[in-house]
């Protein structure tokens, strides 16, 4: 199999990038690149470096660039070791089961020998995805990229990629729009590449978001296809950067140059249906201080019921709730939403009352069972109410 595909790649050498964009040979594409090793997809990215941003913006293309993206994920991080051992030359004629002492040899050389050009198509393949990056943000190429329908998952799959995350989209699961707060959750919160090229290639999308208009920060962020792309991005990098703090005065800000986040526009935020995920996501990755000063005291509470009853809303106090941080917020939280619990609970609210009850490990024995009171209280309302639930919500 493994001279198979070598030779089906040297037929193809120079041909990738017209054959990724058609709709016949771009699956069978898709295929090869899947069991290609280093050298062989290294070569695939060089022979499509210069139509890389056409590549993205066409519909077979961008699959084609996503699976090399996939690929390149576990070559570099280890998921497809075996895989990539099955596929390297030395193992193409090996075919008897001699056990002989110099044949021992010959085979431990080659392996030898195999595995050090393997590194080094590791090393090249890692450059040209940095190259990737450079040539994305230099050039401005990523703000159209991100509006576009196709091109805007290459970028989803390349952040994902930088991060030290699987950029292949989950098998036999049904794609839905959560409010949750988790986009991309099951892979992790935070960059974990280990890598510091790669790591420096993620962090420059977040440095050049700092010279957007605010405005633009703000468009992006309430777009349906690249909203996902900003949330990767803040998802993925450290809140302790400097320019994720100043992306997010851009967000958050009330005007151009703001210096300090603006409750007005959080609110108009939190009711936005797109833009709100984004949101979820920055409550859930900023520092302490930045979710107590400014989340929690300015924007959460006196505002919780009224969060609480929008159907959009109510899904950014669930991320609020669930990332109360001390026993004081709890208990104000508490407080506030304890009167309109058997309301939630008439109405289906139950996501909040959920991650109010999470929240009560910040809480006192006394503040926990004043949580369970309610709760009881609640549900033999809406016993005696009839209703057992038919409408949305959280």
């Amino acid at each position: 199999r493994a001279a198979l595909l070598r030779n089906v790649f040297e037929e193809l050498h120079g041909h990738e990038a017209s054959l990724a964009c058609s709709r016949r040979t771009s699956y069978v594409l898709e295929a090869l690149l899947k069991e290609a090793n280093a050298r062989q997809l290294s070569g695939v990215m060089e022979q499509c470096k210069a139509y890389f941003g056409f590549l993205c913006s066409n519909r077979q293309g961008s699959h084609v660039v996503q699976s090399v993206l996939t690929r390149a994920f576990a070559l570099l991080f280890g998921a497809a070791g075996a895989e990539t051992n099955a596929n390297s030359d030395a193992n193409a004629g090996n075919e008897d089961n001699e056990n002989d002492e110099e044949e021992d040899e010959d085979k431990e050389d080659e392996d030898k020998e195999d595995a050090a050009a393997e590194k080094a198509a590791k090393a090249t393949l890692r450059e040209l995805v940095a190259d990737l990056c450079r040539l994305i943000v230099s050039k401005g190429l990523w703000w159209d990229m991100l509006f576009d329908p196709c091109a805007t998952h290459v970028l989803r799959s390349l952040i994902s990629l930088l991060a030290g995350k699987d950029p292949s989209p989950l098998k036999g699961k049904k794609k839905r729009a959560t409010h949750d707060g988790d986009f991309g959750a099951s892979r992790g919160r935070t960059s974990t590449s280990g890598d510091s090229e790669l790591t420096a290639s993620l962090h420059s999308f977040l440095v050049d978001m700092t010279k957007w208009e605010a405005s633009d920060v703000k468009r992006a962020c309430g777009d349906a296809q690249a909203s996902p792309v900003i949330q990767l991005v803040l998802q993925y990098t450290s809140p302790r950067h400097k320019s994720w703090g100043a992306v997010l005065l851009k967000l958050l800000g009330a005007a151009e140059g703001a210096t300090e986040c603006d409750p007005v526009v959080f609110a108009q935020f939190t009711r936005d249906p797109v833009a709100s995920h984004a949101l979820q996501i920055i409550i859930k990755s900023c520092d302490n201080k930045t979710f107590g000063e400014f989340f929690f005291d300015s924007c959460f509470k006196g505002n919780m019921v009224a969060l609480c009853e929008h159907r959009v809303a109510n899904f950014v106090l669930q991320s609020g709730l669930a990332c109360l941080r001390t026993q004081q917020q709890f208990e104000e939280a508490l407080e506030e939403l304890e009167p309109e619990l058997t309301t939630s609970l008439l109405h289906n609210k139950l996501g909040v009352v959920w991650r109010l009850c999470q929240a009560a490990q910040h809480g006192t024995k006394q503040s926990q069972s004043q949580l369970c009171r309610a709760i009881v209280r609640g549900i033999r309302a809406r016993a005696a109410s009839g209703r057992h639930g038919s409408g949305g919500g959280g």
